[in-house]
This record gives structure tokens, sequence and C-alpha cells, in this order.
């Protein structure tokens, strides 16, 4: 059984490394292959991996390098802290995955990174919800294998189980809207959305990873880059729901589809909230309706009400919050590394 190995380093600014296959995930897939006599299962297990796993932005990773090294007061981190970062790193990305592959069955979408929903290819359909299982596992056996013996395993465990049981919910919280009217949404049942889908796994656990694998233990250091997570959460999808009709699907990987699938989405809110009683009837005659002549008319209807600025305008205010945020922060919060984020999101590069 071959296994791809990443050299040990913490180049991850280079995009073709960061690509590259990190040697602890097919050591969690030998592990549970050879335990458990499964060599028949082991090609299915290196496809799901290699078809998920590595061709996303790898934000888990891209967070936790630089916060723990920030907090750590080292500019090359070697040996075991390298070791520890980028295991955490890659148990936070099967979660991510996880997510994202449930995500995409729920939502029927059709693209994820300009390739086929991995749902969708021949033999796999709706045994992708089995495969989310055992990737989600993955990260379990690999905090069991590597951190048992550390004093901050119990918590590390305990977050992640958290972590997961939130974004679950969030996802629910995401389903359940769709399925209403776009005259029932509001602002505050979509924030809760973000709160809960978005923020706790894509940005608050790998910044309090790196900062409990870093000796951070001032509980309000930990209050504070929740509450700063949980607003760059919420940016990073409202980017997202825009993107979704004014971005280029080349650009963002996958094709937008929002609008025909009745996603609670900001856009939609926005428009609700500006639109004439006229507008409001076209919204509910048009929205979530898989008519390529309806969306069109949505995403006039966008235009009409200048969203693109509204966006805008939330976009300065989103960031202005998150800086003052940063200046108020305690000894403990990654300033740099979040900072470094920030900019990621507004560049549009952690799509």
């Amino acid at each position: 059984m071959s296994s791809k190995k990443l050299v040990i380093t913490d180049a991850l600014e280079d995009e073709n490394h960061v690509k590259m296959i990190a040697e602890y995930i097919y050591e969690a897939r030998d592990d549970i292959v050879g335990k458990n006599n499964l060599s028949e299962l082991a090609d299915r297990l290196t496809k799901t991996l290699e078809y998920n796993l590595f061709h996303g932005e790898l934000i888990a990773l891209k967070i936790l390098l630089p916060s723990y090294k920030e907090l750590s007061n080292q500019t090359v981190l070697k040996g075991e802290q390298l070791k520890s970062v980028h295991i955490l790193g890659w148990c936070v990305e099967l979660l991510t995955v996880t997510f994202i592959v449930n995500d995409d069955i729920m939502d029927n979408s059709i693209t994820r990174y300009n390739r086929p929903c991995w749902y969708r290819l021949q033999n796999i359909g709706m045994s992708a919800v089995n495969d989310c299982i055992i990737l989600e596992n993955f990260s379990y056996h690999l905090l069991a294998k590597h951190f048992r013996h550390t004093d901050i395993y119990v918590e590390l465990m305990r977050m992640f189980h958290e972590v997961v049981l939130t974004t679950s919910c969030g996802q629910c919280l995401d389903m359940l809207g769709g399925q209403k009217s776009v005259t029932t949404f509001t602002m505050a049942a979509y924030r809760n959305v973000t709160d809960t889908k978005t923020s706790p796994c894509v940005f608050f656990l790998p910044f309090a990873l790196a900062m409990h694998l870093a000796g951070v233990s001032n509980p309000l250091a930990f209050q504070e880059i929740k509450s700063i997570s949980l607003d760059l959460g919420y940016y990073h999808q409202v980017q997202n729901d825009f993107l979704d009709s004014f971005g280029h699907p080349e650009d963002r990987g996958k094709i937008g589809t929002d609008i025909q699938e009745n996603k609670f989405s900001w856009l939609a809110i926005q428009c609700m909230m500006r639109a004439s009683q006229e507008q409001k009837q076209v919204m509910e005659e048009c929205y979530g309706q898989n008519d390529p002549a309806k969306v069109q008319r949505v995403k006039e209807l966008y235009k009409d009400l200048k969203l693109v600025e509204v966006y805008e305008t939330f976009e300065k205010e989103s960031i202005q919050n998150i800086e003052s945020q940063l200046q108020k922060a305690t000894q403990g919060v990654p300033r740099r590394a979040v900072l470094e984020v920030l900019n990621r999101i507004r560049n549009q590069d952690m799509l």
C-alpha cells in the first residue's frame, strides 16, 4: 500500500507545497485498514481522501501554523512542534471536508473546486454520507494516537466534538431556512446560521487549537478569539453569498445555485429589506425556482437595489469592527495571524 510523503516543513505559503499530501492522513488510513483487516477498503479510502481533501484552500493549516508561530514567538518550526501543528491542521481539514461533502449533497450542488462534487461521481452517490462518517472519525483517530499522552488531549477532544455538534446544527438551520418562503427570511436568523455553521469549524477551532498548543490558558483570550471568529465567519459567509450571484464560477471553483435552491442568503434578505411591494412580489415568484429566466430576474433585482454598494459598505464596516477588536485583545490572542486571515478574506483568497 503506497503512501505519498510530505516533507515536514512550515513553508505552507508555497501553493504547490500546501497541496501536497500529508503522511498523517495515510497513516490513519493504514492504521484502520491494518487493525480491522480491511484491505479491500484501502483503495476506496484513498480515493475518498485524495478527491476531497487535497483540492481546497486548506484554511485550517494556514491559520494554525502562523498562529502557533506567533504565540510561541518562533519564525521557523521544526520537529515535534511542527508535527503537532500539521496533525491538528489535518484533523480540522478532515472535519471541514466532512461538512463540505454533506453540504453539497443537501444543496444538490454540481461542482466543487472546479470538479464534480464527490457524491455525483459514478458509483459514489449517497454512499458519500458514509464516507463523511469515516472522514470525521479519521480526525479522532489521529488525535488519540498523537495527543492522548498530553495534558490538552481531553480539551482537544471536547472542542472537536462541540464544534461537530454546533456545525451540524448550523447546517440543519441553514437547510430548514431554505425550505421557507423568502418572505420569512430575517437577518437575525441568518446570523444565527453563520455563528453555528461557518465560524466554529473554519475559524474558531484552528485559532483555539493553536492557542492550546502554545500553552495559552487565559479564559478571556479564548472568549475574545471566539467573538472575533464569529465575526470573521459572518464576513466570510456574506462574501460567499455575494459572490454566488456576482462572482465568477471559474474563480470560485463552483457554480452558484443559491437563487434556484432557495438558499437562506444574505443577498435575498437585503433585497427583501429594501424592496417595494412590487419587487417583493417578483422575489416571491422567482426566488427558489430552477428557471434561468427567473434566476436572472432576481439578479437584475439585486442590481436595481444596488446590493453591490450595500455589500461594499458591509465589508468596510466588518473589517473595521474586527480590527477594533484586535486592538483591544488581551495577550494570548494571535493578532497578526487574525489580520492575515482578515486580509485573505478581503482579497477573496479563502473561497
